[in-house]
């Protein structure tokens, strides 16, 4: 990154040594114990750790030295802005002058083997985003914000009085206490404070409309419209604007008439006070030159005395109850004429919905025993630790091994081996997926563990349900697909080892998760319609190969979606596939998949549906939640007033009655109506959704 700056940070061994000198006494990695894998890091990742001679827990960021000073990402060696020496410079500058309250405190870095280890106090709470996204009404109340936002200027305000800004101001860049007090943090994109920056650097919904603009700021007054844009997502539970630019017709109503106009239009005031809209009001002015200072926000009535207000619940009041969708969002009324939602509370309905579970996957390891001897070992082991026995059982004996490439006499002990685990991805219905390093190859890999007695008497491991998943099928359909080359748009099977009852399936790591997880990632809970073609183009062209093979998925659905690091989407789960030259194709089956994405006839069992027509209706829903956030009924049934509502008006007249035609193109809006007609004779075919116009925009 260039910067205007005389004095040039570079990550050399020598520098980094010279660096590294221990801040509380002679400190080594010995010293401290990994308890879990925190998060990923563009560099690297971040461990929770117990520090053995105090017993207390903090957060260790690992950093491979040789990707920071190329500023490569690890995942996907991508090219990053990110500075982690001039990070490092900015903690020691804050620990020098004596620390502050509200900015993240770094105790110590060591260097070793090739990696840096920045060691911070540990924030129980987790990120600001989190608390925010994971709140019951998927915003907070105005104490609160008042109290988080006052911390948080302070925070940028020292900051700012010793020479820098920020300039990457986010909820996720603020980090809370078990006190629940903010600290900031990820100084990476830092820049001094005293000069002009002209790097359009940060996230695109905090970005000031001067940094978008890519000419010259001033990076302090850019902090304090981010700053603005964070307040104003924890008041109403979403941005302002999805770009500060006059493309969007949002930031085009801020420029005209200001922010408290769109807090009016919107309906939010009652979320709002007088002295909170007046703050924000100053802090989102377009005119940096007329955008107040954040000494003045920190002097601002709205945060006067807010030091007094009561502290937000602990970790244990905040975490997510996670709830199954539709069980979040059924709708039932008397009468089937009864209108739908209006746009406010539709946009109220999937604010509450689309609530964040996590960001990342942090589940604690299967055996505790093994996680708390875990330390701190040449780089080649770390992400072990102490893992490897998870894929084994101690008392395998005897193993079935039908190798999907064989390509030696291994047994499945000797095969399974070749994996270590790393941690517990997500739980399955017959087992459970863990994330795994190939000792090989050294890339990472998904190994779905299916306990081959629950999946055949198809009852899922936890509860005993009775299920409709067939994982031999699904065997079959990834052994049919094999044959025919894969296809990049569907997740390949590379491996299966049987073992001592216990099937494992080996998938390449998809590092961004299921789509499902990548659209709550959004902070508006939608995706812009340029990501939205690419995404649904990825899928649809996946879900034709699997037809042209033979097989209806009947599950289409975003969470059957993965997406890797580049962005690629990848279609899976063929637990519900049917084969189309199945004898009992035209026999009657009851509803399968999931109730939002079921196509009419599914729903209700019609006798010899079309799965190829059902699975183009799922895909169209699938487009339709990405689109606008929310799904387009409860449920496709005459007891659901928005399906009466479509069965009367059209799929279209629901979405102009909604108001998100307004940011859909008429090309998008046509293939959702085609895609999404009752009648499935009247469906587009695959093919036809491939060559809609709206995948040549």
């Amino acid at each position: 990154m260039e910067r205007s700056h005389t004095r040039q940070l570079d990550l050399t061994r020598s520098q980094m040594t010279t660096a590294t000198t221990p801040m509380r006494g002679a400190s080594s990695l010995h010293d401290y114990v990994i308890k879990k894998r925190l998060a990923p890091a563009l560099f690297g990742d971040v461990l929770l750790c117990e520090h053995k001679p105090t017993q207390e827990l903090v957060a260790v960021k690992r950093i491979l030295l040789s990707a920071a000073a190329r500023k490569q990402t690890l995942v996907s060696k991508k090219k990053v802005r990110e500075n982690v020496a001039l990070e490092c410079e900015i903690y020691r500058m804050v620990r020098k002058l004596g620390g502050h309250a509200n900015v993240l405190n770094l105790r110590d870095e060591i260097e070793s083997d090739g990696y840096l280890y920045m060691i911070f106090d540990f924030c129980a709470n987790g990120e600001l985003y989190d608390i925010v996204s994971n709140s019951a009404e998927g915003h907070l109340d105005v104490a609160t914000t008042k109290r988080y936002v006052r911390q948080i200027a302070q925070g940028v305000r020292f900051i700012h009085a010793n020479g820098y800004a920020h300039r990457d101001l986010s909820l996720e860049n603020v980090l809370v206490t078990k006190d629940g007090d903010c600290q900031v943090c990820d100084f990476g994109l830092a820049a001094p404070a005293s000069s002009a920056s002209t790097e359009t650097v940060g996230k695109m919904f905090y970005m000031a409309p001067e940094v978008l603009a890519g000419t010259s700021y001033d990076p302090v007054k850019a902090d304090v419209w981010s700053l603005g844009v964070m307040m104003f997502i924890m008041l109403a539970g979403a941005p302002p604007v999805e770009s500060a630019q006059q493309s969007d017709s949002r930031f085009r109503l801020i420029s005209s008439k200001g922010v408290a106009q769109l807090i009016e239009r919107w309906g939010l005031a009652e979320d709002f006070t007088p002295l909170a809209v007046d703050l924000i009001s100053k802090m989102m002015v377009v005119d940096p030159s007329a955008r107040i200072s954040m000494d003045m926000v920190v002097q601002h009535p709205f945060l006067k005395n807010s030091a007094t207000l009561e502290r937000v619940a602990s970790a244990a009041d905040i975490e997510l109850k996670e709830k199954q969708l539709a069980s979040t969002s059924a709708v039932t009324v008397d009468s089937p004429t009864e209108a739908p939602e209006t746009s406010g509370s539709f946009s109220q309905s999937v604010r509450r919905l689309f609530r964040r579970g996590s960001k990342r996957v942090m589940a604690v390891p299967s055996s505790t025993t093994q996680c708390k001897t875990a330390s701190f070992s040449p780089p080649t082991h770390h992400d072990t630790m102490g893992f490897n026995s998870n894929l084994l059982s101690p008392t395998s004996t005897s193993c079935d091994s039908p190798r999907w490439e064989p390509s030696s006499a291994a047994t499945a002990q000797q095969r399974l081996q070749r994996y270590s685990a790393v941690r517990v991805l997500a739980s399955a219905l017959f087992g459970d997926v863990l994330l795994c390093r190939d000792q090989h190859s050294r890339h990472m890999k998904a190994i779905k563990r299916v306990n081959l007695a629950a999946a055949q008497a198809q009852r899922t491991t936890r509860t005993g349900q009775h299920v409709h998943e067939n994982v031999a099928s699904e065997r079959r359909v990834y052994r049919a697909l094999h044959k025919r080359g894969g296809h990049r748009n569907l997740l390949m099977l590379q491996d299966e080892i049987e073992c001592d009852g216990t099937l494992h399936l080996v998938f390449e790591y998809c590092a961004r998760g299921d789509l499902y997880n990548v659209l709550t990632e959004c902070p508006n809970g939608r995706i812009g319609e340029g990501m939205v073609r690419q995404y649904l183009l990825q899928v649809a062209t996946g879900l034709s190969f699997l037809h042209n093979a033979g097989f209806a998925h009947r599950d289409v659905s975003l969470e059957n979606v993965v997406v890797t690091a580049e962005d690629e989407c990848q279609l899976c789960d063929f637990g519900l596939a049917f084969a189309l030259d199945d004898k009992r194709y035209n026999a009657p089956r009851g509803p399968v998949g999931k109730v939002w994405y079921m196509a009419p006839e599914v729903y209700n069992g019609n006798m010899g549906y079309d799965l190829l027509a059902a699975d183009v209706w799922s895909l169209g829903i699938l487009a339709c939640i990405m689109l606008t956030g929310g799904p387009l009924v409860s449920e496709p049934s005459r007891k659901d007033r928005r399906f009466c509502f479509i069965r009367e008006h059209g799929v279209r007249a629901l979405f102009e009655h909604w108001g998100t035609d307004s940011y859909m193109s008429s090309d998008v809006l046509d293939l959702l109506t085609r895609m999404l007609t009752l009648q499935p004779e009247k469906r587009l075919t695959m093919r036809e959704v491939l060559a809609h116009p709206f995948f040549l925009g």
